[in-house]
């Protein structure tokens, strides 16, 4: 096929922030705003307050972006998961805020990110297909309580190679499913692609591109677990240039419209010289966008074929289901990776994926439990 041809980067993204309410970060990031250098903002779905009113010069500027210029996201849905109670939640949310600030686009994480004991989690990549069918049914329900196109961002942890290499074919079948379009977080695949020794540009060939409407860059920090480093989804430093030129390699190979919003949480933003670090990621992002020619794609490895299911995986939807609660218990509290092991070893709901976990690196169980540990909100006695 002959490439398409170029077409003119500003006509077809825009810059955006994903925006939080929280005083620092607005005190941060408003001047950018005032500057005409954000073109979107990306609003955090679960950060903003339901029954309580908006700062009034926070209200007024979401009504100067209007609704063509908000899109929402959110991070606690768990589209995957096995307790129907928080995406139920979240429609309720999701819709009153849509209905007060109107928006484009919403959209969600991949994955399980609550269970039976626990209200909230990190979200988790699922440890199986069968609860694809799943998810995509929520999506189409979110996108009907909105009335917004609706979207999923891949996840930047993963528990082992098999969980990178068949996330990309798992999302294509899913938005196909739901019609839905792909947030590629461009930051998360840097992460998989550091943590399990990939070529980051033939990892983001293997994505459903021609479905990008949206996309991430952030920072990140590298930690040592279980005596390697692992590369970290923080948002709380500055956008590497391995990232931007993440972007550069989406805009070469698709012409379809695109927004990019630049991460960055609200804690990063404690120290003098923060918001001007903020700054120089908004412009290094919008050169990048500048510059980078749309549709022609660059020589290089060819995608890699799909990923078939492994053994091991669970097969029917109870089953998956069920790993997903067993995984969330054995990682809370767990000390190592011996220790997730030890328990999910002892739990049956696990039998189906021991085998699996017991080859999985030792950093990455041991990330996952101080994921959790971070994140994890448990539900009290019924």
């Amino acid at each position: 096929d002959e490439p398409a041809a170029p077409v003119d980067a500003a006509s077809s993204v825009r810059l955006g922030v994903a925006f939080f309410p929280d005083p620092a970060f607005v005190a941060a990031v408003l001047p950018w705003l005032g500057q005409g250098v954000v073109d979107v903002l990306q609003l955090t779905v679960d950060s903003f307050p339901l029954g309580r009113t908006l700062d009034p010069a926070l209200d007024a500027l979401l009504h100067a972006f209007g609704p063509g210029r908000l899109s929402w996201h959110v991070v606690s849905g768990s589209p995957h998961g096995p307790e129907p109670h928080a995406f139920d939640a979240l429609l309720a949310r999701c819709r009153a805020l849509v209905e007060r600030h109107g928006g484009c686009r919403v959209s969600e994480h991949v994955g399980f990110a609550s269970g039976p004991a626990h209200v909230r989690l990190p979200p988790l990549p699922p440890p199986g297909r069968a609860c694809d069918a799943l998810a995509a049914a929520r999506l189409r329900r979110l996108a009907d309580a909105t009335g917004l196109p609706v979207g999923i961002e891949n996840l930047a942890f993963a528990f082992d190679r098999y969980d990178v290499e068949r996330e990309p074919d798992a999302l294509a079948e899913l938005l196909d499913a739901c019609d839905g379009f792909l947030l590629l977080d461009l930051h998360n695949l840097h992460c998989r692609a550091v943590n399990f020794g990939l070529d980051p540009l033939d990892l983001l060939r293997r994505y459903p591109l021609h479905r990008v409407r949206e996309a991430h860059v952030a920072g990140g920090r590298t930690i040592a677990a279980a005596g390697r480093p692992v590369r970290r989804d923080t948002h709380d430093g500055p956008v590497p240039d391995d990232v931007l030129a993440l972007l550069d390699g989406l805009l070469h190979e698709t012409t379809a419209p695109i927004d990019v919003f630049v991460e960055r949480v609200p804690s990063a933003f404690g120290r003098p010289g923060d918001a001007e670090t903020f700054g120089d990621d908004l412009r290094r992002t919008r050169a990048t966008i500048a510059r980078a020619p749309r549709g022609t794609r660059r020589p290089g490895t060819e995608p890699l074929p799909a990923v078939r299911p492994g053994p091991g995986d669970p097969l029917d939807l109870d089953a998956c289901l069920a790993v997903e609660s067993a995984l969330a218990d054995a990682l809370d509290g767990a000390a190592d990776a011996a220790a997730v092991r030890s328990r999910l070893r002892a739990d049956p709901r696990a039998a189906s994926v021991v085998a699996r976990f017991e080859r999985a690196p030792d950093a990455m169980l041991e990330t996952a439990a101080r994921l959790v540990e971070r994140w994890a909100v448990r539900r009290g006695p019924a």
